[in-house]
């Protein structure tokens, strides 16, 4: 069954891998030998990202990575360890921006996509310009139903109404919904619907910062940063990335058996 590819997605999720790689590299509790072959793979996976030169995959994975070094530093005074750590992987971005005509044309379409934002003709063939049409067309909905949204159901037609009279230029096969979760949500539910979503989602991450669990810290900013520019949780793949690997990240490891105790006994132990 054919199948239609998801690039952003993806390196979202390759972000997720690289930063919780990054994390079990200096897990003290597991062996050195898996932490050498999570290191290698973590190198490999950051120099792919470059090759993939997916926008959203490059900005989650550097962002979450400047996070990461931080709480090393701060949190555990590893200073050389980010050090060492920064020089490598600067020479690996460079060493990727000079082999990499992927990474170079991205770079350069993004510059000329920009430039052509005041543009509204442009929104039919730029991606980035087509996003910040969508935004626009997406506030004047917000403006019109702040509280209920027009919901999930009539959201394509509402759009498409206003797309239609606000830039008759754009083709309505170049119509987009509101690349962006919180403007997508308050379309369709409102300000009542993205209150109850940013507190039944942003919950596990209060938990996380009370706990010091950096992992899950670490995929909630790949997460969120993703949510800026894409309807992340609107597809199945979506959901995969924005809430499997957060809930699998929550669940607590288990308590390390104390010695001398079977297993029926350890309650009492």
């Amino acid at each position: 069954m054919p199948t239609i590819p998801d690039h952003i997605r993806f390196s979202l999720l390759i972000s997720m891998a690289v930063l919780t790689g990054a994390v079990l590299v200096f897990d003290k509790t597991l062996a050195i030998r898996l932490r050498r072959a999570t290191a290698a793979g973590v190198i490999l996976l950051f120099i792919f990202q470059h090759l993939l030169a997916v926008r959203s995959g490059l900005a989650t994975m550097y962002v979450g990575g400047v996070l990461w070094l931080g709480w090393l530093g701060w949190q555990q005074r590893r200073w050389r360890v980010v050090f060492t750590t920064t020089v490598l992987l600067a020479a690996l971005a460079g060493g990727c921006l000079l082999l990499f005509p992927t990474l170079q044309n991205k770079i350069t379409n993004t510059r000329d996509d920009t430039d052509r934002l005041s543009s509204v003709d442009a929104a039919n063939n730029y991606s980035v310009t087509a996003r910040v049409y969508s935004y626009k067309v997406a506030w004047v909905i917000i403006r019109e139903h702040p509280l209920l949204g027009v919901s999930k159901v009539k959201m394509d037609e509402a759009m498409a109404e206003q797309y239609g009279y606000m830039y008759p230029q754009i083709a309505r096969r170049h119509y987009l919904m509101p690349h962006n979760q919180f403007i997508y949500n308050m379309v369709a539910y409102g300000l009542v619907g993205l209150g109850v979503f940013l507190l039944g989602f942003y919950y596990p991450l209060w938990l996380a910062l009370r706990r010091r669990n950096i992992t899950l810290v670490l995929l909630y900013v790949v997460v969120t940063l993703s949510f800026l520019v894409e309807y992340t949780l609107e597809t199945h793949i979506g959901i995969l990335t924005g809430l499997f690997f957060l809930l699998l990240a929550t669940e607590p490891a288990a308590p390390t058996p104390v010695a001398g105790c079977r297993e029926p006994d350890a309650a009492a132990c």
